[in-house]
């Protein structure tokens, strides 16, 4: 399906008084950057009247958006517009083919919600109450929805509370911090599987990269042989931005591309983001791209963020955590991955074969991991021809947009350093900074 249909197949869903989508917004970039790439943001709708039942973002339903941004006008519209769609379908949780049981009844038919990654002891006994994810218990009801391993090419019962966002339960009933990771729409379930897939992967890479502050190789000034990224170096570069590309591929062998972008005469001074990608290229085009959202996002009026407020019980929206970095200050905070990390003279090597999904997942597989899927497309966007999965690897360890549940208790975050050469690592050694990532 090329791009022009695709978007004109989604027109019908774009409707201010009854649409899924209310309405598409384009971007305005700020001095600078304008004419550098198309921005888009997707606003929902009223989709409150269509909640199955009571929520934690009932009454945000309408103020969800999705974004986009890209070189290609229609390609930044269609980001957006299934953006969208992703939050959508991640909050209308089903009331239906929901199982209750506990998960030593269902043994091997369901993700074990002890595979999870958790928060460490001393983890818990900083966040508040309200902020403390439940611990597993094989003995517990737990509310579950199908689910299919790609791994062992079998249906499995997936814990709701690790599916789904916008749930009628407080966050301490939750098996993870409600987050979008792992949301992804496609035209298929194999692309959109991929997309999820990748971004579990990107997640993963962020979360070591800073939560241990890891000199990951930067990619030197000039690697690249892609027109579109050596396109994107200069327009920042014309605007007064310093970029960093920074290979984070880990042990998963999936090119992750991270990219800092600092400013020395502006606000924001800082941003940072990453992305993935089977071809490392790809995933520094990609990244160059988001970071234009995120530079808007981050460029919007806003009331000052201070590190002390990620410690109280206050809940953080995601741009908060960029917006903590985007002061004068900013700059100096990634000094060990601007300044201080080796030099890599290449991108990383591409997935190779003509199914980088069965390739990714066969590489996952070999770590001893498990590449999960849960369809959640709703029947009026499936109706569209789009469909929406989340994707989930317990083993993989994720990122939330809260301080107090960085699961400082998953063993990737100690073994994975130590297989990539950085050394052993303990929980006294991880940065207590916020990240920086929106």
């Amino acid at each position: 399906m090329s791009e022009i249909s695709l978007i004109d197949r989604l027109a019908p869903l774009i409707d201010e008084r009854c649409g899924i989508i209310r309405r598409v917004r384009r971007f305005i970039f700020p001095p600078g950057f304008e004419g550098q790439m198309h921005g888009f943001t997707a606003f929902l709708g009223r989709p409150a009247a269509l909640h199955p039942g009571p929520s934690s973002v009932g009454s945000k339903l309408g103020s969800l958006t999705g974004s986009g941004t890209a070189v290609d006008e229609t390609t930044a519209q269609i980001r957006a517009v299934c953006e969208a769609l992703e939050r959508y379908c991640g909050v209308m949780y089903p009331t239906e083919g929901v199982l209750r049981a506990t998960p030593r009844s269902l043994g091997d038919r369901a993700l074990d919600p002890a595979r999870l990654p958790r928060c460490s002891a001393r983890e818990r006994a900083r966040a508040p109450s309200a902020f403390r994810l439940r611990e597993p218990d094989p003995d517990r009801d737990e509310l579950w929805v199908r689910g299919f391993s790609l791994t062992h090419e079998r249906p499995i019962w997936v814990p709701l509370t690790a599916t789904y966002m916008g749930l009628p339960l407080p966050i301490r009933e939750h098996a993870l911090f409600p987050l979008s990771t792992g949301f992804a729409a496609g035209a298929s379930f194999r692309q959109a599987i991929l997309s999820g897939l990748c971004e579990v992967i990107e997640r993963d890479s962020l979360a070591l990269f800073w939560l241990h502050q890891l000199r990951m190789p930067r990619i030197a000034p000039g690697s690249a042989r892609s027109p579109l990224v050596a396109a994107l170096l200069r327009g920042a570069e014309a605007a007064g931005t310093e970029t960093a590309l920074l290979d984070l591929t880990t042990d998963v062998g999936v090119p992750v591309i991270g990219a800092v972008q600092t400013c020395a005469h502006g606000a924001p001074h800082a941003i940072a983001m990453a992305a993935c990608r089977p071809d490392g290229e790809a995933a520094a085009a990609r990244v160059l791209e988001e970071v234009g959202s995120l530079r808007v996002a981050l460029s919007e009026p806003a009331p000052p963020v201070t590190r002390a407020s990620f410690f109280t019980d206050a809940d953080q929206t995601p741009e908060s955590f960029g917006r903590l970095y985007a002061g004068p200050d900013g700059p100096a905070r990634f000094a060990f991955a601007t300044r201080e990390a080796p030099v890599a003279t290449a991108f990383p090597r591409p997935i190779e074969g003509d199914d980088p999904l069965a390739a990714i997942v066969a590489r996952i597989a070999a770590l001893g991991m498990e590449v999960v899927a849960v369809d959640v497309t709703m029947p009026e966007v499936r109706d569209f021809g789009i469909v929406v999965v989340k994707v989930i690897v317990p083993e993989l360890l994720p990122i939330s947009f809260t301080h107090h549940a960085r699961y400082l208790a998953h063993p990737r975050l100690y073994d994975a350093p130590e297989r990539l050469g950085y050394g052993a690592r303990t929980e006294e050694s991880i940065t207590d900074d916020p990240i920086p990532f929106a």
